[in-house]
């Protein structure tokens, strides 16, 4: 993805033997945006690591505990991703932050692969796609993840980019030493 200009902010995120502990500082600035989690569920994330994964998910969108959740303000979605991408929270889905948290604590998982490319397809067709994805708020999303694609990654890489998404990768290291 070197030449492409996607913007990738890689973060290093310890999961493997700590808690998520995020200490949630309110956003009071963002009025709307569509912000979107791309959830590995591969088998190397693991049974372990996959509710530290969503406790991280849910300790960001708390941080937004003081803003306008729905149509009017931030909306939230989570697409999990393992052999094929599942949208789990559609954007649309709700309209108050405790609910999609509920929607969130609840997430199964399935294992499988890592088809991350597969994963950034789905993201611009379906989740951002033009009946769901609202023309003036930014286009977020957020992919968490403990290693490479076993897909091909750059055509759709450069997807996100040319439709306006920001996207930030989160890498999950050790998540599951028993795989």
């Amino acid at each position: 993805m070197g030449r492409f200009p996607v913007w990738i902010f890689l973060l290093h995120l310890s999961l493997s033997h700590r808690s998520v502990a995020a200490q949630a500082e309110a956003c009071r600035t963002m009025v709307q945006a569509d912000i979107v989690f791309l959830l590995d569920e591969s088998w190397t994330v693991g049974q372990t690591s996959f509710p530290k994964a969503k406790d991280f998910i849910s300790a960001i969108m708390s941080a937004f505990q003081d803003n306008v959740i729905g149509i009017d303000g931030v909306r939230f979605g989570v697409t999990v991703f393992g052999d094929i991408p599942r949208m789990q929270v559609a954007l649309t889905d709700y309209s108050s932050l405790q609910d999609v948290l509920r929607a969130v604590r609840d997430l199964p998982y399935e294992g499988g692969s890592r088809r991350t490319g597969q994963a950034l397809k789905f993201l611009v067709d379906s989740v951002f796609s033009p009946a769901i994805s609202r023309d003036f708020a930014p286009k977020i999303a957020i992919l968490i993840t403990n290693g490479r694609s076993e897909d091909p990654v750059d055509p759709a890489a450069r997807a996100v980019a040319d439709n306006g998404i920001t996207l930030f990768a989160v890498g999950v290291r050790e998540a599951d030493e028993q795989s």
